[in-house]
This record gives C-alpha cells, structure tokens and sequence, in this order.
C-alpha cells in the first residue's frame, strides 16, 4: 500500500468523522423505529459523539502541523 501524503491523511479523517457523526443521524432512526429503547441510544449517542470529536481534534492537530 502507497504511504498517503498529509493531504490525503487529512482527507481520510475528513471522512472517518463524517460517517461517525453520520451514525448518530442513524441512531435516531433506529429509535424512532423501535429497534433500539431510549437506554441504548443514550449510550451509543454519546460514545457516537466521543469518537466525533475526538476525530475532530485529531483533525485540528494534523491542520496546525502543516
């Protein structure tokens, strides 16, 4: 595999942290449909929001390098 240039890295985390954050759209539907109760959601909502902004962060880290 290619080593990825800082561009490209920055790219790939771009979209890690848009398909994270895009769950947390999939959790209330899941909830709306019944799938899931209020508990689980709760749960996966917030670990769902740790993960976008520690990606988020990783994200401001790598920008303040270049």
């Amino acid at each position: 595999m290619a080593k990825l240039n800082s561009f490209e890295e920055l790219d790939s985390w771009k979209l890690a942290r848009g398909s994270s954050c895009e769950v947390k759209s999939q959790l209330y539907i899941l909830l709306d449909l019944g799938y899931i109760d209020e508990q689980k959601f709760t749960y996966l909502y917030s670990k769902t929001s740790d993960i976008c902004k520690t990606l988020l962060g990783l994200i401001n880290y790598l920008r303040n390098l270049s």
